[in-house]
């Protein structure tokens, strides 16, 4: 019997040193990255510049990631690598604190199985941020109902409390939108200990993420003072995702999400033995993580499916853990079987490639930690030697002053020495809602306005070109003239003396519905548009629960040609550049030059229509029509 007892002793406690070794490599980016050309591979690096750099969270970078996002992209750079090891290794200790309670009646086959996920199936970061404070809520379960209370006193529940919730102050300043999750579950929390007369630990889940989200802040080379800025600094770009980045994908993934879910919050429902207070919060805190790894897998759906099919799985884990349900075992087989549907279409893992993720996991984070131990300039020896491989192949010159780059490739532009002056949303993509865009034009206007612009024409979802940062557009002609164009880039320097004339002249404002063919005005100069399309009560709540349908604009060339594109209704009211139709960078190089250049590009007409349901969206809209007035042509024929 004693022999028994060690063995199942024994087992668990390696369990459990497995458990945390996993959780250690998956969260602490030992062995990271190095900065790569593209478009998501530039926002890495430049969030991490932008730490170096001093630059304020929330005012003068406005994106959806904060100042420890390199815990989350795990990419290397000099001035943030203390805090992404830092602060992962933090969220890596809670993250197992919460499990080993959570575990510790466990089944040592269902611990083994979530360290087997961890290991061989974490394709989705954003998927295992979002199951911490699933996690936590289990725990705040446990530590509250009287069959699961594993723990020694009440000291000890106020204690781990601190300890547990201080990492909901973390999670937001890695990922903005964390935020979300992280204070409904924190408000759920201070709830149900509130009404069951536990006021010490109710009061701790609420003041520890706040304090320690401050401490974080400041730790990170940000000003206390611009501390809200960066939570308030998320609303556009949180509010404005649902349209401006949604995609269609794989209808199949979603039926299948939500029916796993369903199962799983029926389940939870039908647990009589729990009382019903504790299972309306952990039913709650259940129900909104689904929610949130709905949006965040499907609005977007492509490769970012793969955030519902994790969080489904470790879903049905951390049931497994917490219920004695005989649905558990059904659950577990219904996650697995949705996650590998979704896993076919976009990663198709092989036996091969899953045991190679789970060596992968392992033996990256050993060689990250004897390389860091042999050597502490190892990483930013390579750093360096990856920045000047990147300059090399874009071979930017150095510019006098300040520069800013247009749409992105921030890495081409941080790797070539130049002195880096984003713009607030420096991806212009990004800049998707009136409120950023207005700050990316008023950016232009101030005295930190970039001396130098590196410009090319490059969009993405099959936008209309002008569209991104498209209201800065007539500034860009304005005020800068261009210098050179190499290797398809347009490059601009800052004229001494800014236009006294107005940039935009209104010429016509008259309301359309959709469908209607609207005239545009012939003219030898360009016409800048600015198109009010609002949704109906129907398509905002479209907007919160799911996306709203898109929106599509057919422009009519002169020339008899037909072209369609997306637009963004918040892109579309900042106002772009309609006619000539601009579609790459010589043709935005040959604005300067005025004239006919463009004539074959002149639009006739267009018409707008929303590309599937449009009761969405309110009938009619408005469209101001302004022209583009440049105070000097310049002859940039020798450019090209």
């Amino acid at each position: 019997m004693l022999g028994r007892d060690f063995i199942k002793v024994f087992l668990k406690v390696i369990v459990q040193v497995l458990l945390f070794v996993t959780v250690c490599c998956i969260f602490v980016p030992f062995f990271p990255t190095m900065p790569r050309e593209g478009l998501d591979p530039s926002w890495v690096i430049g969030v991490n510049q932008a730490t170096q750099q001093g630059l304020t969270f929330g005012r003068d970078i406005i994106f959806t990631f904060g100042p420890y996002a390199s815990i989350y992209t795990k990419s290397y750079h000099p001035a943030t690598d203390h805090l992404m090891i830092a602060g992962g290794f933090y969220l890596a200790i809670c993250y197992w604190i919460a499990l080993f309670f959570l575990t510790n009646k466990s089944r040592e086959l269902f611990v083994f199985c979530f360290v087997v996920a961890l290991a061989g199936l974490m394709y989705s970061f954003d998927a295992l941020l979002f199951s911490y404070p699933l996690l936590v809520s289990l725990y705040c379960f446990n530590s509250i109902n009287s069959k699961e209370n594993i723990y020694i006193n009440n000291n000890v529940n106020i204690f781990l409390s601190v300890i547990l919730f201080s990492a909901f102050g973390l999670l937001p300043l890695i990922k903005g939108s964390n935020l979300i999750l992280c204070v409904i579950i924190d408000l759920l929390a201070f709830l149900i200990y509130f009404t069951n007369y536990k006021r010490s630990q109710a009061i701790a889940v609420v003041v520890s993420p706040v304090v320690l989200s401050i401490i974080f802040w400041v730790v990170s080379g940000q000003s206390l003072i611009d501390f809200p800025s960066y939570f308030a600094s998320m609303i556009p770009i949180i509010s404005g995702y649902s349209e401006a980045m949604a995609i269609q994908g794989i209808n199949d993934n979603i039926s299948y999400f939500l029916v796993v879910a369903m199962v799983i919050l029926v389940a939870i429902y039908r647990e009589n033995s729990i009382p019903l207070n504790l299972r309306v919060f952990i039913f709650a805190a259940f129900f909104i993580y689904f929610f949130l790894a709905f949006k965040g897998g499907f609005v977007r759906h492509d490769g970012h499916a793969l955030i519902a099919g994790v969080s489904i799985l470790i879903a049905a884990l951390l049931f497994a853990f917490s219920f004695h349900s005989n649905w558990r075992y059904g659950v577990l087989l219904l996650s697995f079987f949705v996650y590998l549907s979704i896993d076919s279409h976009y990663v198709k893992t092989s036996t091969s490639s899953f045991f190679g993720n789970i060596k992968s996991t392992y033996f990256s984070a050993w060689h990250g930690v004897r390389n860091r131990y042999k050597n502490n300039t190892y990483f930013e020896t390579d750093f360096i030697n990856t920045l000047n491989q990147l300059n090399n192949k874009a071979k930017f010159p150095l510019l006098e002053g300040t520069t800013d780059i247009y749409s992105y490739n921030q890495s081409y532009l941080i790797a070539s020495k130049n002195i880096w002056n984003p713009r607030p949303v420096f991806q212009s993509y990004s800049a998707y809602t009136a409120d950023l865009i207005l700050k990316n034009k008023n950016h232009l206007l101030s005295k930190n306005a970039p001396d130098n612009i590196i410009f090319q024409v490059e969009t993405i979802d099959g936008r209309i070109p002008s569209i991104e940062d498209g209201a800065s557009w007539p500034l860009i002609l304005t005020h800068y003239q261009p210098i050179s164009f190499v290797g398809n880039y347009l490059f601009l320097r800052k004229k001494i003396l800014a236009p006294k004339v107005s940039e935009l002249l209104l010429i016509r404002n008259a309301s359309y519905s959709f469908g209607d063919v609207v005239p545009v005005l012939s003219d030898s100069t360009p016409i800048f548009v600015e198109i009010s399309i609002k949704k109906n009560v129907y398509g905002k709540l479209m907007n919160i629960l799911y996306k709203p349908s898109q929106l599509q604009i057919t422009l009519y060339l002169e020339n008899g040609v037909t072209k369609i594109y997306r637009i963004i209704s918040g892109m579309a009211k900042s106002g772009f550049l309609l006619s000539p139709l601009i579609e790459n960078t010589s043709e935005f190089g040959a604005l300067y030059r005025g004239g006919d250049l463009l004539t074959n590009k002149k639009v006739k007409s267009f018409s707008i229509m929303p590309v599937s349901d449009k009761e969405q969206w309110e009938r009619t809209y408005d469209v101001r029509f302004r022209k583009v007035l440049l105070p000097s042509l310049f002859d940039n024929k020798n450019l090209y």
